[in-house]
């Protein structure tokens, strides 16, 4: 998204969980995509808590590794007053408009933009920008402790090991464990092969979002088909960047938030992209040159 770095698309914000660990749509997760609240955006620059205006009722009470991930319409990047002459908060806007709309060449496509990776104590002053670079992640804890979840509950899914280290994974995200949701009577998943094996999925998705597995998780779980059936267009859904969510006076100054939330306003979903699917894709094609090579060489399927 040019200037806007990474976009984030509508499928993956509905990933995340509720801070009381459940999904978006498990009944009782107090998830709603109506009106508007004041959300807390943590930043280590303040000791004092900051809080959001006027952000989408669906951007709230969600887990910690959503507001560590994702930056959506309104939210701060809070910066120390004493250095910061435009105020002690820089508020984000995607919505047209806004100064990161889709008239700019900084817009994300999807009204969304990537957090996570960012460092929060890095902010540009002066005539040159601060760069800051980090390792990219190869391997994490993390990554072996769901593939270790994974391979037991496909052998034995009474395995009492499956929901101790996808807890694990969970107890550090900050949200309650699977084995707390059963205790309470919220959830339970333990010992049920299907269920475990999609919590797991989930977990993975959002653990490791953004650090490039997810390609080669629905491949290899073989779960990248729409839901309508194979060789379907795949659709990817973001909010209506043609639609203000504020007010600007002529000099592009904010002056009021709107409280639109429904079909026709900025939190609208809407379709940014079909991108096209076969289920050949799921592997890919040997080179054909490779193939000529040896008649035993067999092409991978439906190539």
């Amino acid at each position: 998204s040019n200037f806007g770095n990474v976009g984030v698309f509508q499928e993956a914000i509905d990933a995340f969980f509720m801070d009381n660990g459940l999904e978006i749509t498990d009944p009782g997760s107090g998830y709603s995509t109506k009106g508007f609240t004041k959300v807390r955006n943590y930043t280590r620059l303040s000791s004092q808590e900051k809080y959001d205006e006027h952000i989408s009722n669906m951007y709230a009470n969600r887990e910690p590794r959503f507001y560590q991930a994702i930056t959506y319409e309104g939210r701060s990047w809070y910066q120390d007053i004493t250095t910061n002459k435009l105020g002690n908060n820089y508020r984000v806007f995607f919505s047209r408009g806004g100064g990161a709309d889709n008239s700019s060449s900084e817009n994300p496509r999807t009204g969304y933009m990537l957090n996570k990776f960012k460092n929060r104590n890095l902010l540009n002053q002066g005539t040159n920008v601060k760069q800051w670079g980090r390792p990219w992640i190869i391997f994490r804890l993390a990554d072996f402790y769901l593939y270790y979840a994974e391979v037991l509950n496909e052998i034995n899914p009474s395995d009492p090991n499956i929901i101790t280290y996808l807890d694990i994974v969970r107890e550090r995200a900050g949200i309650p464990t699977y084995r707390d949701l059963a205790a309470n009577g919220t959830k339970n998943i333990i010992g049920n092969q299907e269920l475990q094996r999609d919590a797991i999925r989930k977990e993975r998705r959002v653990e490791l979002f953004a650090e490039g597995n997810r390609y080669f998780d629905i491949r290899r779980w073989m779960t990248a088909d729409d839901e309508n059936g194979p060789d379907q267009q795949l659709k990817f859904t973001g909010l209506n960047m043609n639609v203000p969510a504020a007010k600007w006076d002529a000099s592009g100054k904010f002056e009021s938030y709107l409280d639109d939330d429904g079909v026709g306003s900025f939190y609208e979903r809407i379709v940014i992209e079909n991108r096209a699917w076969r289920r050949a894709m799921l592997f890919y094609p040997i080179p054909y040159n490779e193939i000529q090579k040896s008649n035993l060489l067999v092409q991978n399927p439906l190539w």
